[in-house]
């Protein structure tokens, strides 16, 4: 149900708006433009886990649906006769995707492998471990081996108020919203009815909270927020989903911005405009007779109303439509007004920025622009440039360079650095060592890159029968895989006697490969493979970033 607030809006003086300075052209295509068409899920995004369900134009594969990754390059060829607008769109989550085959339902992993097969008339993604599955009509939840875990049963399992209503609902923070007979309620992950069912709708559970509404005949009386337990914290005429701890409302037509406890930060006294789109921060909203622009969550105009059309917040950018001459130019902004990709009148932006990318149709068919944010910090772009120059780091894994590497792509990237650094592929290596392949040793991957470094003994799964590929990893984590691979390669040091000033956080199981990896060193800088975070302190527990990763590979590449 998606749902946009009429919300109030007062308007306040800003210096925001559009400035052209350093825009940089949209003619410069991270992936040319040659597809038919592409799968935008949630409404608004097209790459999810670094791959795109597109269309290829080529006329004897255009009916059917193949994956690309972050470079353009099919990873899965054509061959899934899927219809994007009937069936809902596609995208990868944790690890796996749904798919059509032969008109059966499938869920295939990154590299195109089909997992499992199932009976079902409709299927949803995977979020927490399950997935929504319909038979006979009714809902239930699968698990990741395509077990039933929870019956079919449900009249609907619900969307969010922001997602895409073609595709079914998802279990969020433990819960899922569902419907019997009319009504909706929450089930935990047992099917154990958690709040029962009494409200004419209920939406996901974001920040502990959801929101359910309530009718009166046929009518929408009010809203409320709820916590796990039922209780009710606020009560409003509308609301939006909560998003990074914050909340929209509308009462009669008077918009307000809350937080999780249901305290209000900022109300209009004003009528008669707007507000939509929380994400990052910050709210967009429409004033009539002026346009949309951006407002904070203390309600302060970061950008005045101008544009004839804005979306929300994604990766620090924003999509713009604006009316020249009668002419509509678009484009995208920063939260400060400034266009980053130069507005213009002919190509057609198709959803928000995700793993660095936005679609774009032109007259050649639909593209996708990187984002020009997406670039690596400063600290570490030396470095990362290096680990690209020596063809560490695939094309495709150029992407989002401050954010998490999950499981899969680090065990690519360890792939990788014994392929450049050895001259040998992965199965060479395998036979070099007396090893071979178990394609059924997981569940949710048969990605031979992955299965190659597991049977090199360099990677572990999470679970018995589990990889977790779309799961990040620690950097404890990533030091007990460095340091397998260092020894795989010959490197070793004597033992250290470094230790960190948060060295009782580290696991017991990582504690000898955080102290190989902190001695080892790059022969080109002497950095060593990893360190300190800063204080002193390795912080075990955090997640490893993907740039991180890059400068790692190259480390090691240059250790003796």
């Amino acid at each position: 149900m998606k749902k946009i607030l009429f919300i109030p809006i007062i308007f306040l003086l800003t210096t925001g708006g559009i400035s052209t300075a350093h825009a940089q052209s949209n003619s410069n295509f991270a992936i040319q433009p040659k597809f038919e068409s592409v799968s935008i899920y949630d409404g608004e995004f097209t790459f999810s886990e670094g791959y795109a369900w597109v269309y290829d134009k080529d006329n004897s594969n255009r009916n059917f649906a193949g994956v690309i990754d972050a470079a353009g390059d099919w990873v899965i060829e054509p061959s899934f006769n899927m219809n994007f607008y009937s069936s809902g769109n596609f995208q990868f989550s944790e690890g796996l995707s749904r798919a059509k085959l032969n008109n059966e339902w499938v869920y295939i992993d990154y590299a195109g492998n089909i997992m499992f097969t199932t009976p079902y008339s409709k299927v949803g993604d995977f979020h927490e471990g399950l997935a929504a599955v319909q038979k006979g009509g009714k809902w239930g939840f699968i698990n990741k081996t395509g077990k039933e875990v929870i019956k079919p049963q449900y009249d609907k399992i619900s969307p969010s108020q922001s997602r895409d209503v073609s595709t079914p609902g998802k279990f969020s923070e433990g819960l899922a919203a569902v419907e019997k007979n009319g009504l909706w309620g929450y089930v935990n992950k047992k099917g154990e009815m958690i709040i029962p069912p009494k409200y004419g709708f209920a939406s996901d559970f974001n920040d502990g909270r959801a929101i359910v509404f309530v009718k009166v005949g046929d009518s929408v009386s009010h809203y409320l927020v709820i916590d796990k337990q039922g209780k009710v914290i606020s009560k409003h005429k509308e609301i939006s989903d909560y998003k990074d701890g914050f909340a929209y409302f509308n009462d009669n037509n008077k918009f307000g911005i809350m937080d999780t406890s249901g305290k209000v930060i900022y109300q209009s006294s004003e009528q008669y405009s707007y507000l939509f789109g929380n994400r990052e921060g910050v709210f967009l909203y429409n004033s009539f007779g002026h346009g949309d622009g951006v407002v904070d969550k203390q309600g302060k105009v970061l950008i005045k109303p101008q544009y004839e059309e804005i979306k929300p917040f994604s990766e620090g950018l924003s999509y713009v439509r604006v009316k020249k001459n009668n002419e509509n130019y678009s484009g995208f902004i920063d939260k400060t007004g400034k266009e980053i990709i130069k507005l213009n009148s002919f190509d057609t932006y198709y959803g928000s920025f995700h793993n660095g990318l936005v679609s774009v149709r032109t007259k050649d068919g639909y593209g996708f622009i990187k984002n020009p944010l997406d670039v690596p910090s400063a600290w570490a772009k030396d470095e990362v440039n290096q680990a690209i120059s020596l063809q560490l780091v695939p094309k495709a894994q150029q992407i989002e360079y401050s954010n998490s590497i999950n499981r899969s792509d680090f065990s690519r990237l360890i792939v990788q650095l014994l392929e450049v650094k050895t001259g040998k592929s992965i199965d060479e290596l395998l036979n070099s060592q007396g090893k071979s392949i178990d394609n059924n040793i997981f569940y949710d991957t048969k990605d031979r890159k992955i299965l190659g470094a597991y049977a090199l003994g360099l990677v572990s799964g999470t679970a018995d029968g589990e990889y977790n590929p779309s799961g990040n990893i620690t950097r404890e984590e990533a030091a007990v895989i460095l340091s397998r691979t260092a020894k795989f390669l010959g490197i070793d040091s004597e033992s250290s006697n470094i230790t960190y000033s948060d060295q009782k956080m580290i696991a017991s199981w990582a504690q000898g490969a955080v102290k190989l990896v902190s001695v080892i060193k790059d022969s080109s800088n002497s950095a060593q493979l990893m360190g300190s975070t800063g204080d002193n302190k390795f912080s075990p527990k955090i997640s490893y970033t993907r740039q991180q990763a890059f400068i790692s590979m190259k480390r090691l590449f240059n250790a003796k």
